[in-house]
């Protein structure tokens, strides 16, 4: 959603005469929105709010043109960056308490900006052995799974992978380091 004011001390050309049109160009798209401008009884100025198209991830320049009742035209333009649904859907990774001591409960705590298919917490050895395999929270928002870790663990490092599925098939994954103490 692009939400903008526009202010000019002639007034705003709102006619949507050929050449005239308030214009947002959309990296090379163009796009006609004089009548999405709307004001409250000011012709000077007024407010206009435009459903974006969906955009790649990547670098993109938006720019809005508007002209006065002079016909001179003037533009503001910004460059955005879209993130990759992979980078943007999974934040805020941990695991609580680090170092772990046995007689304390460990959570896995992460946040998912959208529900996803799946979410699988697997427990490494530094040998690549499989210490646990553990379902986690898919849910949109913050989610705390709590691992009941296998009573024979040792004192050492070991590695956990968080592995999300979202719509479409696309996995992703990040690791990090636990820290056991008994």
């Amino acid at each position: 959603m692009l939400a903008a004011g526009i202010r000019d001390s002639s007034g705003i050309n709102i006619t949507g005469e050929t050449g005239h049109e308030i214009e947002l160009r959309v990296d090379d798209e163009i796009f006609k929105v004089t009548e999405l401008f709307s004001s409250r009884g000011d012709y000077r100025s007024g407010f206009l709010e435009v459903e974006l198209p969906e955009l790649e991830p990547g670098n993109h320049t938006i720019r809005l043109k508007a002209w006065d009742t002079f016909n001179n035209s003037a533009f503001a333009e910004v460059e955005v960056q879209v993130a990759d649904l992979a980078e943007s859907v999974l934040s805020q990774v941990l695991f609580y308490p680090n170092p772990w001591r046995e007689q304390e409960e460990g959570f896995f705590t992460y946040v998912l900006t959208t529900p996803v298919e799946s979410v699988r917490i697997r427990v490494f050895s530094l040998a690549g052995k499989l210490v646990d395999d553990i379902d986690g929270g898919r849910l949109a928002g913050f989610n705390q799974v709590q691992w009941d870790r296998p009573g024979n663990l040792a004192n050492g490092s070991y590695l956990y992978r968080l592995q999300v599925a979202v719509e479409g098939g696309e996995r992703f994954d990040l690791s990090a380091v636990i820290q056991v103490v008994k």
